[in-house]
C-alpha cells in the first residue's frame, strides 16, 4: 500500500495520454443531471477530464465552479467570465454560491482507492469543502486510476464514482 504521496507521482505519470469519448462520458453523466440543479464542476488541468461541454449539453443546469477565498474554497457562477487563479487554475468571476443550493459537484481526482477515498493535489481545498456538503459527491475516473493508498484522518471520502 502506497502514502497518498506516492500515489499522486503515480497517477501523474498514468494519466498522461488516457483517453476518452465525450459522447461515452455525456452518456454515463447523463443519469446524475437533471433540468433546474445546481451542479458544481471545475475547469480542467492539463491532462483532467474536460467537463465544459457540459454546459452547451445542459442548458438548464446552473453549472458553478471552484474559487479559492484564502485557505478555503467557495463555489461561483461565471456570469462575468474567468480570470487566471491560483495553481494554474481558471477561476470564475461572478457571485458565490451557498454550499446548501448546490445538487451534485463533480469532484476532479487524480486517484482513488477501492474505499473511495481521493487523492487530489495535496493541498486540501475541496476535503475542508466537503466535510460538511450534503449533497451528491461524484468522481469520474480512469480505471488505471484506482490504486491502492492509505487515506488520511482528513480525507472526505467521494459518494459516487463514474469508472471510464
Amino acid at each position: 500500500m502506497m502514502n497518498k504521496s506516492d500515489a499522486r507521482i503515480l497517477a501523474k505519470k498514468l494519466r498522461q495520454g488516457l483517453c476518452y469519448q465525450k459522447e461515452r462520458l455525456n452518456m454515463l453523466l447523463c443519469p446524475y443531471l437533471k433540468d433546474g440543479q445546481t451542479v458544481g464542476i471545475y475547469y480542467p488541468l492539463v491532462d483532467e477530464i474536460d467537463l465544459l461541454f457540459l454546459e452547451k449539453q445542459y442548458p438548464n443546469i446552473n453549472f458553478v465552479f471552484p474559487s479559492v477565498k484564502g485557505y478555503n474554497m467557495v463555489f461561483k457562477d461565471h456570469s462575468l467570465g474567468f480570470k487566471p487563479g491560483p495553481f494554474n487554475t481558471h477561476e470564475p468571476i461572478g457571485n458565490e454560491v451557498s454550499k446548501e443550493k448546490i445538487d451534485l459537484i463533480i469532484v476532479p481526482a487524480l486517484a482513488l482507492n477501492k474505499s473511495l477515498d481521493r487523492i487530489g493535489y495535496g493541498k486540501g481545498y475541496y476535503d475542508r469543502y466537503l466535510k460538511d456538503y450534503q449533497g451528491v459527491t461524484l468522481a469520474i475516473i480512469f480505471k488505471e486510476l484506482v490504486l491502492d493508498f492509505k487515506a488520511e484522518e482528513h480525507d472526505v471520502k467521494i459518494k459516487e464514482v463514474i469508472y471510464l
